[in-house]
């Protein structure tokens, strides 16, 4: 066990590659610039749609809750930030009333689609 234990002290921890960018049907979000692209073209999006984005690329496809993505902003409402999140749809979704990508998980939140 002792020699075992030595073998992994000097492995040293696994470290998780970390992202730099996350790729959604034709979109790439540079996550350090907070630049969305569509094929080549940037897309302008507002600082709170680049801070949504990049929760949404830090947790990609899972659930997001509202009162995660409304943050420390005690003046923001959660329904404010279905108002943000609809406006977001408006540049990246085809069809924004039925989202593709951004997508409602009713009575909890919200999901980024990554497939």
């Amino acid at each position: 066990i002792l020699r075992i234990n030595n073998i992994l002290r000097r492995g040293g921890p696994a470290t998780t590659p970390k992202v730099e960018q996350l790729v959604f049907g034709p979109y790439t979000f540079q996550i350090a610039r907070r630049e969305l692209k569509r094929g080549g073209e940037a897309l302008k999006l507002t600082d709170r749609e680049q801070e949504i984005l990049a929760i949404f690329a830090a947790r990609a496809g899972e659930t997001i809750p509202r009162h995660e993505l409304v943050g420390d902003e005690s003046e923001v409402g959660e329904r404010t930030i279905d108002v943000q999140i609809n406006r977001l749809r408006r540049k990246i979704e085809r069809d924004p009333s039925n989202p593709v990508w951004l997508q409602t998980v009713r009575g909890i939140g919200y999901r980024l689609s990554v497939e």
